[in-house]
């Protein structure tokens, strides 16, 4: 399948405080790194998510949080039949080594072969997908007396079963 050329691609954003300027930061980026000059289209939430929905976007934002440890929180996202698929991208030798990895656990082989869907997903005929930013959540904690905060895979810190004193 051979990818369409669009001379100046559109970036849609959606109507958030932050999204403008994330927009703005990556039609920097793309112009300057990469001689691709994009036009801005912002546009509301519900217009964005048919817009993925239905494939009529150039390139588009998109964002996840792994809600668990492992790499297929990840990869699962672009197998064909995944309803986060917005790309409609699909492959039967990525599908077939994700369900192949489906049916192990926590191995060498399963890791082997979660690797190669990964090789296949960012190879030539594969799918491109940049990771533009990480969302971070800063925290403080003065009081080394302050124990049992747990970490969570996404990145939050729980505080439920926190405790203070010596």
């Amino acid at each position: 399948m051979k990818a369409a050329i669009v001379k100046k691609p559109a970036l849609y954003y959606v109507r958030l405080d932050y999204a403008q300027a994330q927009a703005e930061a990556i039609q920097s980026d793309l112009s300057s790194v990469l001689d691709l000059h994009v036009t801005l289209t912002n546009v509301e939430a519900q217009t964005s998510l048919h817009n993925l929905q239905t494939g009529n976007i150039t390139i588009a934002g998109s964002g996840w949080f792994a809600d668990y440890n492992d790499p297929k929180s990840f990869l699962l996202l672009m197998q064909s039949a995944s309803p986060f698929n917005a790309s409609k991208w699909s492959s039967e030798k990525y599908d077939s080594l994700l369900r192949q990895a489906e049916a192990l656990r926590n191995s060498k082989e399963r890791d082997a072969l979660l690797v190669e869907a990964e090789q296949t997903l960012f190879s030539e005929n594969g799918f491109c997908i940049v990771p533009l930013f990480y969302y971070t959540q800063p925290y403080c904690i003065h009081d080394e007396a302050v124990r049992n905060v747990v970490y969570l895979s996404g990145g939050e810190f729980l505080f439920s079963y926190a405790t203070t004193g010596k």
